[in-house]
């Protein structure tokens, strides 16, 4: 018990329900992204538009760091910035995405290089909810993660709650 001034403070400390608990995992996830992009240029405009639209991006340049992410730390939303298509990440991103649909349950953004028509089918087959052919600009991002919030807070309300 913590006293103040030498006099016990007796208030009790209730252990929090299940569902609180849930609650509050839920709203320190509601606003975090997973982003990996191949280049510091394209993660610095995509940090900066999520900074924008309020979400706390952890963003990473590789597909091993992202796949170490997606294990630690459960978010909201992933985006994953494709490489071209003759770079030797391309395939790499593309398979990290396929294990983060596997492991994760967040809305799945991808932004492609816009190598070509397989690319789009490949992405909406992972389910994703959102693909860019081809973003190039910061506010591009915004309004997109801008719709992500939307989206999240929609599904949340669909979502039954836990079980007691």
């Amino acid at each position: 018990m913590a006293s103040l001034n030498s006099t016990k403070n007796l208030t009790p400390v209730t252990r929090a329900s299940r569902e609180e608990r849930h609650s509050r995992q839920t709203a320190s996830a509601y606003m975090q992204c997973l982003v990996v992009a191949p280049t510091a240029a394209r993660r610095q405009m995509i940090h900066d538009a999520a900074q924008t639209e309020a979400w706390d991006a952890m963003v990473c340049s590789n597909s091993t760091e992202f796949l170490r992410c997606v294990f630690r730390q459960k978010v909201a939303l992933i985006v994953i910035d494709l490489p071209r298509a003759e770079s030797g990440e391309y395939r790499q991103i593309r398979n990290a995405a396929e294990d983060a649909v596997r492991l994760s349950d967040a809305l799945l953004l991808v932004s492609g290089a816009g190598a070509s028509a397989d690319e789009e089918i490949w992405a909406r087959s992972l389910g994703v909810w959102s693909y860019l052919p081809h973003a190039d600009c910061e506010e591009g991002f915004q309004h997109v993660l801008r719709a992500a919030q939307d989206a999240i807070g929609r599904r949340e309300q669909l979502q039954p709650a836990p079980p007691p």
